[in-house]
This record gives C-alpha cells, structure tokens and sequence, in this order.
C-alpha cells in the first residue's frame, strides 16, 4: 500500500541541492584551514537515509577539498541515520550513485576516501568532541519528538514503528492534539504551546550536540523542512490540513473511530527559520557564527509539474503523504487486522487524491538553509 518515503523525496533532494553552494564554501574555508596540517579529514553525513540526498552534496564537498590542496589527505565519512534505517540501500548508492562521492573521479585525488555507517540516534552525540570538520544535515529535517515519547520512538525520519498511542507529554501532564495529526497545527492552544516549547527545546538540544562535535573552525550545514516564519507557514500546514481533513472523514463515513483518530498525533517539529536564529543568538552566540540563512521551495513531483495533470499531481501528492503518514497511522491501527488496515489505507489514500484536486494544493517542499562555523 504504501511506497517507501525515499520514493517520494524529489523535493528534499531539490531543497539540497540549493545546499550545494554552502558546502562549497564549507569545504574551501576547510581546505584553507587544514594546508601544512596532518590527519583525516572528518565528514559527518546525519539523517543519511538511503543516501539519496547527500552522496552527490558529499561530491561537491570533497571536489571542493581536492581543488584547494587537499587530495593527498585522508578523508573519512560518516553516514549516521536509526537503527531502522535502509542501510542496504544506502550501501547500493555508495557504490553505483552516478553522482555520488564515491563513484565520482575526482581529478588529481591521490588520498584514499573511508565511509562508515552509524546506526545512532541524531539527538544523542554521534561523534567525539572537538572531532569533525564538517557536518551536514540534509535530513530535510522535521524535529522528532525524542523529549516527548523517548525510548518509544524508533525510527524518527520515517515513522515506521513507536507505541500505537501516540500521546505527546509536556512536562509532567499529557497533552494531546485531537483535531490534527500534527501538533504544531492544532488549534487547541494548549497543544500548540508544548508543541512549540518542545520544539525550541529538541532544537536546542540538536545544536549543542553538533556543536560538541565540531572542531573549532568546522562547519555545520543544515537543509530542513520548515518555513521563515509561523506567519509563513501556511504553504507548509496545507498538506496535514488536508490529510487531517481526510483522516476526519473516514471517521465520518465510520471506518474509524474517533478514539483511533484522536490516537493518531504524529511526534514531529517543523523548524521555523527566524525561530532558528533566535535560538543561536540568544543561547549559542558564543558557540556558532551565522554565515548563511534562507528558506524556499521546491517541487515534490518527480518531473516537471507544467508536464502534469492536475489529476496527475494530486495522485503524487497523496502517495507522497501516505509515504510519510502510513507507518504512523498503521500503529493507530494496530488492534486491527493487516487486511483491515490495508483497505483503510487505501479509502484514505483516495480522500487525500479527492482533498488534493478540491483545493488546488501545491505539491512543495518547503525548506530552510543554514550555514554555521564554530567558534
């Protein structure tokens, strides 16, 4: 029923690519600072995936590294992603990706090129202290709700597995979001309100730890999905508005029930980029240097939306959707039969197609950029 969410990332791989002149800086300003020094180059890779979205953005890194006097140093990279990862398809692209770093030949490169896999939570120290020269995120990353469900979640990129109830805590008191399948969204302000405080918090958090990991002077590189602003962010919401809306109307026509709906609250953050500065100005000023912010936009759809219907792309948007939402709402699910679930995922997915065409929606990405250096 569903497909796998790596299908269905044209838009994250689009959104890094605009990440590309940023680690082109990256790796000069590296490359600058490591002439007449010894040792490994250290490259961090988090929320790899199956490498789809970063072995070419790792290409552009080490040819940038090469060029300005590096292509006798060791280089070692390091793709860190959940124990629940597809790592196998992660090897296949290390090894036949056209683009990607190890299949490039890099003219001149004489030092040899190491690539490790790490199953490790993002939200716990991946390196050692003071050990990384570069890290770049392109983990189009939406903040897990690891301070709110902890040892329960187990795969936070794609959802595939955490308790069938999905109920988010702040602080001491549950709070959940019964009229939307993100928080975030929620018009109950309580939800709202511990949704954005978690999310300032696991923000925090995931920046101190990559900033432990950074030697002074390294670069940190993050492609996110996210808006500039909550003001912004409409584009964003449409999509769980819509399949929240189409959640909601298979509890109508009693193919749910309400309980599985209100069980239903995907763990996730959306970063906002002012929200990000903010963050690093006020509590990390004295740790990171601002070099680059930005936010846009990019296309879902694998070719070029003008070439399609607009049939065509609600049928992108929907599958795209039950990519990510499938494993999720499987769990909201879960007392009942796989045959059951199977018929209800696919009643869900044409409400999403129908939802899609009825409001126009435009199939996007949104993303923010950042470019820091430690201090």
């Amino acid at each position: 029923m569903e497909t796998n969410y790596s299908q269905h990332s044209h838009g994250q791989a689009r959104a890094n690519q605009a990440a590309q002149p940023l680690l082109q800086a990256a790796g000069r300003d590296i490359a600058s600072a490591q002439r007449g020094t010894e040792g490994p180059i250290c490259v961090g890779d988090i929320g790899c995936s199956v490498g789809n979205n970063s072995v070419a953005e790792l290409a552009i890194v080490l040819r940038c590294l090469d060029e300005q006097g590096c292509a006798d140093r060791e280089v070692s990279i390091t793709h860190v992603d959940q124990p629940g990862n597809h790592w196998d398809q992660l090897f296949t692209a290390l090894a036949s990706a056209p683009n990607g770093y190890r299949t490039v030949r890099v003219r001149g490169r004489r030092g040899p090129i190491f690539s490790y896999a790490m199953a490790q939570d993002m939200y716990q120290q991946c390196f050692p202290s003071a050990y990384m020269h570069i890290v770049y995120s392109g983990k189009s990353s939406k903040t897990s709700w690891e301070g709110l469900i902890g040892e329960s979640l187990t795969c936070c990129r794609c959802w595939k597995a955490w308790d069938k109830c999905i109920t988010m805590h702040w602080g001491s008191a549950a709070v959940n979001a019964p009229d939307h399948l993100i928080a975030q969204f929620s018009a109950d302000p309580k939800a709202k309100q511990a949704a954005q405080q978690q999310g300032h918090s696991d923000l925090l958090r995931w920046l101190q730890l990559r900033a432990k990991e950074l030697k002074p002077g390294g670069h940190l590189v993050v492609t996110a999905i996210g808006t500039q602003d909550e003001a912004s962010a409409g584009s964003l919401q449409q999509g769980y508005d819509i399949a929240t809306a189409a959640w909601s109307r298979l509890v109508a026509d009693g193919r749910i029930t309400q309980q599985e709906f209100a069980s239903t609250c995907f763990p996730t953050y959306f970063w906002m980029l002012d929200a990000c500065i903010e963050v690093i100005r006020e509590e990390m000023l004295d740790t990171f240097d601002i070099l680059r912010s930005s936010s846009g936009r990019a296309s879902k759809t694998s070719s070029s939306r003008d070439s399609l219907s607009a049939e065509e792309v609600s049928e992108a948007a929907a599958a795209g959707m039950l990519a990510v939402l499938g494993p999720g709402l499987r769990q909201a699910l879960a007392e009942r039969s796989v045959a059951d679930q199977d018929k209800i995922l696919h009643v869900f997915r044409q409400e999403l197609s129908d939802h899609c065409l009825a409001a126009h929606f435009e199939f996007f990405t949104n993303y923010i950029l950042l470019a820091l250096r430690r201090r």
